[in-house]
């Protein structure tokens, strides 16, 4: 029987960054979770589980259309004394992981029939705190995935290096993605495509070691050079948008910790962002909790001290990574937005707050795309003085942004004349802007 779940919404306004939330209760909370939910996906198949209130740490549900309607709860395991719960989900290729956590210690099991049946994957991970006791406990891992069809396990302990596996082999295997014999310390990987990425912590030989590519499925590891990047810069977040982009952001001890720098390189060059001074808030504790890019789409959200506030967020959905402020209006209560929120299913836009799914289409979140290289040309381009704007066929109105988010300079192009094809931007000053036009065209200027 399906149990019919109404989602909270985010409805998220087509204009450049305006997001407005809406919201409705679930039908028969008290059902289904009190605390502690988790959620994950696999195909257009969403998982969720979380603490009854009653008897069960691991209360299960799942969705197969994409959050419209959800199965009946139930446990996936019976037995309560070692208080099982699941603290991570991790859909990769055709298998749902779960990392389950106990008083015991960790097991790691995939099902393939949503949910049906679990079965066991641990044969290679470690479990140097349980080997003697109860050698089926594992340590503490952080799955993620890299390409389509490999997962690997790593986390902050020095006593540990990362493990990896395809899917379809038996054995995880040691992943060692720096010069380092006696542990490999990680604190995110991602990929693009077949390159992957590690972010690497405790001691390595040089700065450049602290993120390392592998373009074999890692059997070797490359430095990279990270220019652009201010020195000594630590960084506690590396994510991709899975097509063209890396984002490494900046990680408690780094002095600005609310930086976000952009490679389109593969990582060998970095610009930073205008996350910095946006996420900088007087007051509040400017530390990033997590980014999430898909696309175009990148969303950087904060801890702050209490919960009395509403959560804060940036979100930019152009090309070139333009942030603003993300309008949090329609939320009930307060916090941050914890952990890996955030997520996509075709198009569909999923984030979870104070353990409620809310739910958009990616549509509402970004500008259409057309080929405008035949229709707007903007010269010259890096300038002193002037732009020129040269566009016949369409109209449009424009705004040219700096790097903190703020509009310097608006104006409108005619179609067929002249008006507003020449700006003159000699008083604006030195550096980076964006262009962006009505239509969705988006363009960086380089003011010398």
């Amino acid at each position: 029987m399906k149990l019919k779940i109404t989602l909270i919404i985010l409805v998220l306004a087509a204009n450049l960054n305006a997001q407005k939330w809406t919201s409705t209760l679930p039908d028969n909370p008290e059902e289904i979770f009190k605390s502690a939910i988790v959620y994950g996906y696999l195909n257009e198949t969403i998982f969720a589980s979380g603490n009854d209130g009653v008897q069960y740490y691991n209360n299960f549900i799942f969705s197969t259309d994409k959050g419209n309607t959800w199965s009946s709860p139930s446990p996936i395991f019976t037995n309560t004394s070692n208080k099982e719960q699941v603290v991570q989900f991790l859909g990769v290729k055709d298998r749902m992981y779960a990392a389950v956590n106990s008083n015991l210690g960790y097991k790691y099991y995939y099902s393939t029939d949503n949910g049906s049946t679990w079965v066991l994957d641990s044969d290679g991970l470690p479990g140097k705190y349980t080997a003697s006791t109860d050698p089926e406990y594992k340590d503490a891992f952080v799955l993620a995935k890299l390409s389509e069809d490999y997962i690997v396990a790593y986390n902050t302990s020095a006593s540990n290096f990362a493990y990896y596996k395809k899917i379809g082999d038996g054995v995880w295997k040691t992943l060692k993605t720096y010069q380092n014999d006696y542990y490999n310390i990680h604190t995110a990987f991602t990929s693009i495509g077949n390159t992957w990425y590690a972010l690497n912590q405790g001691y390595v030989n040089n700065q450049n070691e602290k993120i390392t590519k592998s373009t074999d499925f890692g059997e070797t590891w490359q430095p990279i050079s990270k220019s652009g990047l201010p020195n000594n810069f630590e960084g506690g977040f590396l994510v991709s948008n899975n097509r063209d982009k890396l984002f490494y952001g900046a990680g408690s001890t780094d002095a600005n910790t609310t930086d976000v720098y952009v490679s389109e390189d593969e990582g060998a060059t970095w610009v930073k962002t205008n996350a910095g001074e946006l996420g900088n808030v007087e007051g509040e504790t400017n530390l990033i909790s997590n980014i999430y890019a898909t696309n175009n789409d990148v969303i950087v959200t904060y801890y702050f001290p209490g919960f009395e506030d509403s959560p804060r967020y940036l979100y930019s959905n152009t090309e070139n990574v333009l942030f603003k402020h993300g309008d949090v209006s329609g939320i009930v209560g307060g916090g941050p937005f914890m952990g890996k929120s955030f997520f996509d299913i075709d198009g569909q836009f999923y984030a979870m707050f104070r353990y409620i799914l809310y739910t958009t289409n990616t549509g509402t979140l970004k500008v259409a795309k057309r080929d405008f290289t035949q229709q707007i040309k903007i010269h010259p381009n890096p300038t002193t003085d002037i732009i020129n704007i040269n566009s016949e066929a369409i109209s449009f109105d424009w705004k040219l942004y700096n790097l903190t988010g703020g509009v310097v300079l608006f104006g409108n192009h005619n179609n067929g004349s002249l008006n507003g094809s020449k700006i003159n931007i000699g008083n604006i000053g030195k550096g980076v802007y964006l262009f962006v036009t009505s239509e969705g065209y988006s363009e960086k200027i380089v003011v010398k």
